[in-house]
């Protein structure tokens, strides 16, 4: 890919397939190990699908030739999911999608408390811890901090 105008794009309903499993690999990979304390059961197929086809316009995904590689869908200015496959995690493709989603006008996200590799990603792309709290998510009182771009 020589620009990232081929690698940022919309949402299409031929990547469900893959957003649903980006989502549920973050999930059980890191947020479950993260927060044992939730209830997880909900989280599933079915769940993550019903997301992506009512809210289609609101994603955008980084893809390869083949497949998406990860996805954000944002509410307004909020990003609500910000998601990369495990397995191409640490290759520059979270920056260049968070630099696409900026340019679309994001201007803050929530991320879990626990979750260090997150927040240190969001910081480093030049993201400002705004706010601390907690609130229910999945049957349990979960920390949570919100990002601001400055």
């Amino acid at each position: 890919m020589s620009g990232e105008q081929e690698w940022v794009r919309a949402a299409l309903p031929a990547d469900d397939d893959h957003l649903v499993a980006i989502s549920l690999a973050n999930y059980r990979r890191n947020f479950a190990p993260l927060l044992p304390e939730c209830d997880w059961k909900s989280y599933d197929d079915a769940f993550f699908r019903s997301r992506f086809e009512a809210n289609r316009e609101a994603i955008l995904v980084i893809a390869d030739a083949q497949k998406p590689l990860g996805f954000a869908k944002m509410t307004g200015a909020h990003i609500d999911m910000f998601f990369i496959d495990p397995g191409v995690q640490g290759a520059g493709l979270g920056a260049r999608l968070l630099a696409a989603l900026e340019r679309k006008g994001a201007a803050s996200l929530e991320c879990f408390g626990r979750n260090a590799g997150a927040r240190r990603f969001y910081e480093r792309q030049g993201w400002r811890l705004a706010a601390q709290y907690r609130r229910a998510f999945a049957g349990a009182d979960c920390d949570f901090c919100r990002y601001e771009k400055p």
